[in-house]
């Protein structure tokens, strides 16, 4: 066909009529009407609210700013597009053949009508496929598949990484059995630390809304960004959330996976308990003893409960840029300890509460580091250390060599703790396997005594009442596990002769005596000759100087 007429508008109101040939049509300014008429024609109607018709042909439709009524007629029209995108409330009409309806106006109405129509709205609008094989793709608004297989193409979370709320599309009449399908392709990039794999319970899931499926999305598992929560995507109206199959996607994504991701509560007994969690944001909750807690994926809450309890994940800790381990106060006030693996195919962002050790690619580390050995310690009568203490004060070890003075511990009582002089303690003895900041950290009354101004320190604290309740000193002797897995020490302990602590500082771990499942003391003496040569409890060794040179340690049972 050939090309037809050139008609140009003025700035008023105009009405361009077309031939049989392919025209060009252009209203400029004021509330145009355009019509095409036979031929492939090409109709702009620039500002104002116009009305623009098609006629048979393959036409091209742009309204330009206003609100506007295009209508292609038969063939294969474009209203909208390519690149451009109707501004306004607008109605556009495909009518019959294989059309593409593009607007960026909210609120406009889309109408596909006969043929295999593509849908395209930028912010959101109401959009009809009619009879065909229809695609849509809108950030927002009620959709209408009509006859047909139909593709709902959703982009919601595209709007969201620009900086606009997430979009919530309504399918009206989502019917897989007819062919409809949802297409994640525009959502899937946009999904942060997205592996490839089946976002399906990671980020994406079903929630049965009355009669209605809300696909529900967390753009944002690892919650990087606190204003990011999860929400509605799209919602299938009269669709039963059971019913979906791997049928409902252009993807193919299997359906089933969503229930290994059902949130779990795993609650501990009295005991030594190994809990773990499953694919989702589970809590698990250890209870009395002395606990192995593996949460698995997703976000989980793990409560240790009593004991010295430990958290197992997969990765080592801040190992590049995979997990990383922060002492945090939660949202009520609650000391915790956050865990996030920023892994591709890490296990999510877990918050621990009263647990003390992490087990990281079984590596153990304790979550409350413990202090470097100092030579001022808490006084301790029975731990004095005078040799050091001389050393530490030539002008004490010339009096008491004088005889002025019996011992340097009568200075220190008579004069060195007024003067401010250190106390140094044994390193054989129970104290150095005292972890002062630990103890308070576990033990808020303990703290608030304290920090209310009484006269007593965290050492005298475990010294008078502690140990008696059964309070750990540190984060490695679980005092209830070692007379659990010892009974001739517990007995020693019930007849008033000896505590657990001093138990395993004197004669425990020259035994072989473990202080707790998460420290094989003979495997530390073996991995550490140097250790062994020096004849120092291997425990206070740890504490005091192996932690902080990167000393490994080993868990003293298999683990699953």
């Amino acid at each position: 066909m050939a090309n037809g007429l050139v008609l140009t508008g003025t700035s008023g109101n105009d009405t361009l009529v077309g031939g049989n040939d392919n025209d060009t049509l252009d209203g400029l300014d004021g509330q145009d009407s355009l019509v095409g008429g036979p031929g492939n024609d090409d109709l702009f109607s620039g500002f104002g609210n116009d009305t623009v018709l098609g006629g048979p042909g393959d036409d091209t439709l742009r309204g330009g700013f206003g609100n506007d009524l295009l209508e292609g007629g038969d063939g294969n029209d474009m209203l909208g597009g390519p690149n451009y995108y109707e501004i306004g409330i607008n109605t556009l009409r495909g009518g019959a053949g294989d059309d593409l309806l593009m607007v960026a106006g909210d609120g406009s109405e889309l109408y596909g009508d006969d043929g295999n129509d593509t849908l395209i709205v930028t912010v959101g609008a109401v959009l009809y496929g009619g009879n065909g094989n229809d695609r849509f793709q809108a950030f927002a608004g009620d959709q209408t598949g009509g006859a047909g297989a139909d593709i709902f193409a959703l982009n919601g979370v595209i709007k969201w990484l620009r900086g606009y709320d997430l979009g919530l599309t309504t399918i009206m009449d989502f019917n897989p059995a007819d062919g409809d399908r949802i297409d994640l392709s525009l959502v899937l990039g946009n999904l942060r630390e997205f592996d490839g794999g089946n976002p399906l319970g990671r980020y994406l899931w079903f929630v049965q809304d009355g009669s209605d499926t809300l696909l529900m999305v967390n753009p944002d598992q690892l919650s990087i960004n606190n204003d990011v929560a999860p929400t509605i995507l799209a919602r299938l109206k009269g669709v039963t959330a059971s019913s979906l199959t791997a049928s409902a996607f252009v993807q193919g994504y299997d359906t089933a996976i969503l229930a290994q991701f059902q949130p779990q509560t795993v609650t501990g007994g009295s005991g030594h308990d190994n809990l773990s969690g499953a694919r989702g944001n589970d809590s698990l909750l250890g209870g009395e003893g002395s606990d192995l807690l593996t949460g698995g994926t997703g976000n989980d809450m793990i409560h240790g409960g009593g004991g010295i309890d430990a958290a197992r994940f997969a990765a080592p800790p801040q190992h590049g840029s995979s997990t990383f381990v922060s002492p945090i106060i939660d949202t009520n006030g609650n000391q915790a300890v956050l865990v996030t693996d920023y892994r591709i195919d890490g296990v999510g962002r877990d918050m621990l509460y009263g647990v003390e050790v992490g087990i990281f690619d079984n590596r153990i580390v304790p979550l409350t580091a413990p202090g470097k050995w100092s030579l001022n310690q808490p006084y301790d009568p029975a731990q004095f250390d005078e040799g050091t203490y001389l050393s530490l004060y030539p002008d004490v070890a010339t009096a008491v060599a004088a005889r002025q003075f019996a011992s340097g511990q009568e200075h220190y009582l008579a004069y060195g703790r007024t003067e401010g002089r250190l106390s140094p303690a044994k390193l054989t003895g129970s104290l150095a396997l005292f972890d002062s900041n630990f103890y308070l950290l576990s033990n808020p009354d303990v703290f608030n005594v304290i920090d209310r101004g009484a006269a007593i320190n965290a050492w005298t604290h475990f010294v008078l009442y502690g140990q008696k309740e059964g309070r750990d000193p540190n984060s490695l002797f679980d005092t209830d596990w070692y007379l659990h897995s010892h009974p001739d020490v517990a007995t020693a302990v019930a007849t008033g002769g000896i505590d657990a602590l001093t138990h395993y500082a004197l004669y425990g771990w020259k035994e072989g005596r473990d202080p707790s499942r998460w420290f094989d003391t003979s495997r530390y003496l073996a991995d550490n000759p140097d250790v062994a040569a020096a004849g120092i409890n291997p425990l206070t060794h740890y504490l005091r100087y192996g932690y902080h040179e990167g000393r490994p340690l080993h868990y003293t049972e298999d683990l699953i």
